[in-house]
């Protein structure tokens, strides 16, 4: 007898309540809470591209004074909402206080950066600084995300400070501070501050976003020099340590996204190395055939251990 069983014997669940874990725990009953925010974040970024699609194809007609002052009381308009709204700031999660608050803080967000393109664009008030648009807009963001418990707005905020650290650096000396160095030292300093707030206790939940952030950043500056110089390349013992590190993560936290990180980006690598001398058709084709399907299954079979132990 399992322990749905048990306690509906002795009354601590009554027939529905039994029936309702039951299908949770068969699977007939499942949740679509983060697919369908996905989708809503989806579809205010469709807005967003759309309202600056129309920007860059109607600015001459609509005019320079009518398009910042619609995107301003946009702008204006979705940060109001958001500060009547507001919860006070906790450095737990916070719920969202409406179910369209994080949404609108996000377009908000979002119509803020299309604003500022459009100004420095057509305008150039910063000129050869324009990159202090994203300095500015990641603090402001970065802020946000903190004030209203919002992820997305943090990885906004996280993509905007990048961009401003790689512009600045390549100004200040592009030999002392390549792409790839670049990538090596932001998202080594992005994990670690992930870990560092989360372990004072500071809005421990962004830590994920944090790492997914310096994770992808991380995989990649590893890729390049993997791609670079082939087997020779220490680049290989750095990305065999990483994929070994999101593998034991995954399985220690139970995340199946850093399992995901680790096998993905280790076959990538791989797969560069092993192709590099091989051109031959049917030879790569075999390869794929063969190596996908595996990696394939070894997925399946790790999100059910995943399962199992959860």
């Amino acid at each position: 007898m399992d322990a749905v069983s048990r306690l509906k014997a002795l009354g601590g669940l009554t027939d529905p309540q039994a029936r309702r874990i039951s299908d949770i725990q068969s699977g007939r009953l499942f949740s679509l809470h983060s697919e369908l925010r996905a989708c809503l974040y989806l579809g205010a970024l469709f807005i967003v591209l759309g309202v600056g699609a129309t920007v860059a194809r109607y600015f001459s007609d609509l005019g320079h004074l009518t398009i910042i002052t619609a995107l301003t009381l946009a702008v204006a308009a979705c940060y109001a909402y958001c500060v009547t709204r507001a919860t006070p700031y906790s450095h737990g999660q916070v719920p969202s206080p409406t179910a369209a608050f994080d949404y609108i803080l996000y377009l908000g967000c979002a119509f803020l950066g299309v604003e500022f393109g459009y100004i420095e664009h057509h305008f150039h008030l910063l000129d050869k600084h324009w990159d202090l648009y994203l300095l500015i807009s990641g603090a402001w963001f970065l802020y946000l995300a903190y004030r209203h418990d919002n992820r997305f707005v943090l990885a906004m905020a996280l993509a905007n400070i990048a961009g401003w650290l790689g512009v600045r650096l390549n100004t200040i000396h592009p030999e002392w501070f390549a792409l790839r160095a670049q990538g090596l030292c932001y998202g080594l300093a992005v994990c670690g501050a992930g870990f560092w707030l989360a372990g004072r206790a500071v809005k421990p939940h962004f830590r994920d976003t944090y790492l997914n952030i310096g994770l992808n950043v991380l995989f990649w500056a590893v890729l390049s020099g993997v791609f670079e110089q082939g087997w020779s390349s220490p680049y290989n013992i750095v990305l065999a340590a990483l994929v070994a590190a999101a593998v034991w993560w995954a399985l220690r936290e139970r995340r199946f996204q850093y399992f995901l990180y680790g096998v993905a980006y280790g076959y990538i690598g791989l797969s560069s190395l092993i192709l590099k001398d091989i051109h031959e058709t049917q030879a790569i084709s075999l390869y794929f055939l063969i190596s996908s399907s595996a990696l394939i299954y070894l997925i399946f079979r790790f999100r059910k251990l995943l399962e199992q132990k959860r």
